[in-house]
């Protein structure tokens, strides 16, 4: 791997934030608490990712992921729908510039032709399922749950409206027949010592 493609931060992130807010009564449990959380977890990997861009306040982008949280769990999704559709957008650009270094490949190069359409592929499929999640998300299916309590009331209903419609004599409606005792035989076995 070229070094010179890796480049490490040796710059040490400062967080500010307020201890009382997280679970543990000494420091090093607070501190167990904060590296669990997922709010912290997830701006410090934005960070990672996003600092070659431009100067970004750890702290603040925090308090940001923070806030996006609380919205979602408010119900807004405003946030994460137009980030899907930001992506779904992107995946598609992605889909049509592999799709085209398919085309050139045609030919010359099976191999890379073969790669740049699987990649092409897997773009489309991710930008599809991209818009479904945003589909779901702005118009959620409904889940019927449904007992089937009234089951013998619906055969009771129509064998009234069948009694009503035909001939009581035409219904097949015989008496509950009594137990017989043809195998008189048989007999119940005798308890067995299993020891």
């Amino acid at each position: 791997m070229n070094k010179s493609l890796v480049k490490k931060s040796s710059k040490k992130l400062t967080l500010k934030l307020d201890p009382d807010k997280y679970v543990g009564d000494t420091l090093l449990e607070k501190g167990a608490s904060i590296a669990v959380d997922p709010t912290i977890n997830a701006a410090l990997t934005t960070h990672l990712f996003k600092a070659n861009i431009t100067e970004i306040d750890p702290s603040a982008l925090v308090k940001r992921v923070q806030e996006l949280v609380k919205e979602v769990s408010a119900g807004d999704m405003s946030h994460f729908e137009s980030m899907l559709a930001s992506q779904a957008i992107v995946l598609d650009s992605i889909f049509h510039i592999l799709s085209s270094q398919a085309q050139q490949n045609i030919g010359h190069y099976a191999g890379a032709t073969d790669t740049y359409l699987r990649l092409a592929l897997k773009a489309q499929t991710q930008c599809r399922s991209n818009i479904e999640s945003l589909v779901t998300i702005k118009s959620p299916r409904q889940y019927i749950s449904q007992t089937n309590v009234a089951n013998m009331m619906q055969v009771n209903n129509s064998l009234v409206t069948l009694e009503a419609s035909y001939d009581k004599k035409r219904m097949d409606i015989k008496p509950e027949a009594k137990a017989s005792r043809d195998d008189s035989q048989m007999a119940a076995l005798e308890t067995v010592d299993r020891c």
